[in-house]
Protein backbone atom coordinates (compact mmCIF):
# COMPACT_ATOMS: atom_id res chain seq x y z
CA UNK A 1 0.00 0.00 0.00
CA UNK A 2 1.82 3.00 -0.87
CA UNK A 3 1.43 6.30 1.29
CA UNK A 4 -1.10 8.40 -0.31
CA UNK A 5 -3.52 5.16 0.02
CA UNK A 6 -3.06 4.91 3.31
CA UNK A 7 -3.63 8.72 4.65
CA UNK A 8 -6.49 8.25 2.32
CA UNK A 9 -7.80 5.12 4.19
CA UNK A 10 -7.11 6.90 7.59
CA UNK A 11 -9.27 10.04 6.97
CA UNK A 12 -11.53 7.65 5.09
CA UNK A 13 -11.90 5.02 8.61
CA UNK A 14 -12.34 7.99 10.50
CA UNK A 15 -14.79 9.92 8.34
CA UNK A 16 -17.33 6.42 8.29
CA UNK A 17 -16.67 6.71 12.46
CA UNK A 18 -17.78 10.11 12.87
CA UNK A 19 -21.27 8.95 10.74
CA UNK A 20 -21.82 6.14 13.29
CA UNK A 21 -21.04 8.14 15.72
CA UNK A 22 -23.50 10.72 14.85
CA UNK A 23 -25.75 7.99 15.80
CA UNK A 24 -25.10 7.09 19.02
CA UNK A 25 -24.73 11.05 19.89
CA UNK A 26 -28.34 11.47 18.77
CA UNK A 27 -29.46 8.39 20.74
CA UNK A 28 -28.15 9.92 24.27
CA UNK A 29 -29.76 13.38 23.22
CA UNK A 30 -33.20 11.23 22.16
CA UNK A 31 -33.22 10.15 25.79
CA UNK A 32 -32.15 13.50 27.27
CA UNK A 33 -34.59 15.28 25.35
CA UNK A 34 -37.62 12.49 26.36
CA UNK A 35 -36.31 12.93 30.17
CA UNK A 36 -36.68 16.97 29.90
CA UNK A 37 -40.30 16.93 27.66
CA UNK A 38 -41.83 20.41 28.46
CA UNK A 39 -39.12 21.49 30.17
CA UNK A 40 -36.88 24.62 28.59
CA UNK A 41 -34.11 22.18 28.49
CA UNK A 42 -35.64 19.96 25.91
CA UNK A 43 -35.92 22.63 23.49
CA UNK A 44 -32.05 23.25 23.70
CA UNK A 45 -30.71 19.99 23.81
CA UNK A 46 -33.28 19.46 20.38
CA UNK A 47 -31.49 22.01 19.23
CA UNK A 48 -28.00 21.10 20.37
CA UNK A 49 -28.71 17.91 18.31
CA UNK A 50 -29.79 19.33 15.32
CA UNK A 51 -26.40 21.53 15.19
CA UNK A 52 -24.55 18.63 15.95
CA UNK A 53 -25.64 16.52 13.34
CA UNK A 54 -25.97 19.38 10.89
CA UNK A 55 -22.02 19.60 11.54
CA UNK A 56 -21.13 16.17 11.91
CA UNK A 57 -22.78 14.52 8.93
CA UNK A 58 -21.86 16.82 6.02
CA UNK A 59 -18.02 16.84 7.60
CA UNK A 60 -18.18 12.69 7.16
CA UNK A 61 -20.18 12.69 3.99
CA UNK A 62 -17.56 14.34 2.37
CA UNK A 63 -14.91 12.70 4.04
CA UNK A 64 -15.91 9.53 2.97
CA UNK A 65 -16.94 11.01 -0.45
CA UNK A 66 -13.45 12.91 -1.08
CA UNK A 67 -11.24 9.47 0.25
CA UNK A 68 -13.18 7.05 -1.35
CA UNK A 69 -12.95 9.22 -4.98
CA UNK A 70 -9.05 9.23 -4.00
CA UNK A 71 -8.87 5.30 -3.07
CA UNK A 72 -10.61 4.56 -5.89
CA UNK A 73 -8.82 5.92 -8.62
CA UNK A 74 -5.19 5.60 -6.66
CA UNK A 75 -6.21 1.67 -7.22
CA UNK A 76 -6.15 2.40 -10.68
CA UNK A 77 -10.50 0.84 -11.14
CA UNK A 78 -12.89 3.74 -11.87
CA UNK A 79 -16.14 5.15 -10.98
CA UNK A 80 -19.23 2.79 -11.17
CA UNK A 81 -17.49 1.14 -13.89
CA UNK A 82 -17.52 3.95 -16.17
CA UNK A 83 -14.89 3.25 -18.72
CA UNK A 84 -12.78 0.85 -16.42
CA UNK A 85 -12.69 -1.93 -13.82
CA UNK A 86 -14.88 -1.64 -10.68
CA UNK A 87 -15.09 -4.85 -8.10
CA UNK A 88 -18.91 -5.24 -7.41
CA UNK A 89 -18.62 -5.18 -3.90
CA UNK A 90 -17.28 -1.26 -4.19
CA UNK A 91 -19.87 -0.87 -7.41
CA UNK A 92 -22.51 -1.35 -4.93
CA UNK A 93 -20.79 0.60 -1.89
CA UNK A 94 -20.68 3.43 -4.53
CA UNK A 95 -24.52 3.44 -5.53
CA UNK A 96 -25.23 2.76 -2.13
CA UNK A 97 -23.48 6.55 -1.28
CA UNK A 98 -25.45 7.52 -4.00
CA UNK A 99 -28.58 6.78 -2.95
CA UNK A 100 -27.48 8.11 0.66
CA UNK A 101 -26.80 12.03 -0.95
CA UNK A 102 -30.15 11.71 -3.07
CA UNK A 103 -31.95 10.68 0.66
CA UNK A 104 -29.73 13.47 2.35
CA UNK A 105 -30.84 15.89 -0.02
CA UNK A 106 -34.96 15.01 -1.08
CA UNK A 107 -36.17 13.66 2.52
CA UNK A 108 -33.28 14.69 5.07
CA UNK A 109 -32.37 18.38 4.59
CA UNK A 110 -36.18 19.22 3.84
CA UNK A 111 -36.87 17.92 6.80
CA UNK A 112 -34.58 19.35 8.86
CA UNK A 113 -35.68 22.82 7.38
CA UNK A 114 -39.15 22.42 8.74
CA UNK A 115 -37.40 21.05 12.15
CA UNK A 116 -35.34 24.28 12.60
CA UNK A 117 -38.46 26.42 11.89
CA UNK A 118 -40.75 24.68 14.13
CA UNK A 119 -37.74 24.87 17.13
CA UNK A 120 -37.22 28.66 15.83
CA UNK A 121 -41.07 29.27 16.31
CA UNK A 122 -41.13 27.10 19.83
CA UNK A 123 -38.37 29.72 21.18
CA UNK A 124 -40.87 32.11 21.62
CA UNK A 125 -42.21 30.61 25.02
CA UNK A 126 -38.89 28.63 25.69
CA UNK A 127 -40.71 25.37 25.16
CA UNK A 128 -41.32 22.69 22.73
CA UNK A 129 -44.22 22.64 20.39
CA UNK A 130 -45.89 19.28 19.56
CA UNK A 131 -45.85 20.31 15.80
CA UNK A 132 -41.49 20.26 16.66
CA UNK A 133 -42.00 16.85 18.58
CA UNK A 134 -43.96 15.12 15.92
CA UNK A 135 -41.29 16.45 13.16
CA UNK A 136 -37.90 15.78 15.88
CA UNK A 137 -39.26 12.19 15.73
CA UNK A 138 -39.93 12.08 11.86
CA UNK A 139 -36.22 13.01 11.97
CA UNK A 140 -35.07 10.56 14.31
CA UNK A 141 -36.56 8.02 12.25
CA UNK A 142 -34.68 9.54 8.84
CA UNK A 143 -31.42 9.71 10.69
CA UNK A 144 -32.07 5.95 12.17
CA UNK A 145 -32.56 4.39 8.23
CA UNK A 146 -29.78 6.63 6.98
CA UNK A 147 -27.38 5.57 9.61
CA UNK A 148 -28.63 1.74 8.87
CA UNK A 149 -27.46 2.52 5.12
CA UNK A 150 -24.45 4.27 6.17
CA UNK A 151 -23.87 0.75 8.23
CA UNK A 152 -24.07 -1.83 5.17
CA UNK A 153 -21.86 0.34 3.22
CA UNK A 154 -19.43 0.03 6.12
CA UNK A 155 -19.94 -3.78 6.22
CA UNK A 156 -19.71 -4.40 2.11
CA UNK A 157 -16.06 -1.69 2.81
CA UNK A 158 -14.84 -4.56 5.59
CA UNK A 159 -16.01 -7.95 4.36
CA UNK A 160 -15.64 -6.97 0.33
CA UNK A 161 -17.90 -9.72 -1.18
CA UNK A 162 -17.43 -10.74 -4.10
CA UNK A 163 -20.29 -9.40 -6.05
CA UNK A 164 -21.04 -9.76 -9.83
Amino acid sequence: MGAVRNILLIIHIISAGLWITEEFISFIMRRLIAANRGKPAELTLANATLVINGTFGPLASMGILLTGIGMTLNNGWVLLGIGGYTPGWLFVKQVIYIVLIVFVMVVLRPQSEKLAAAFKAATSDGSMIDEARELGSRMWTLGTIHSLIVLVNIILAVWKPAIG
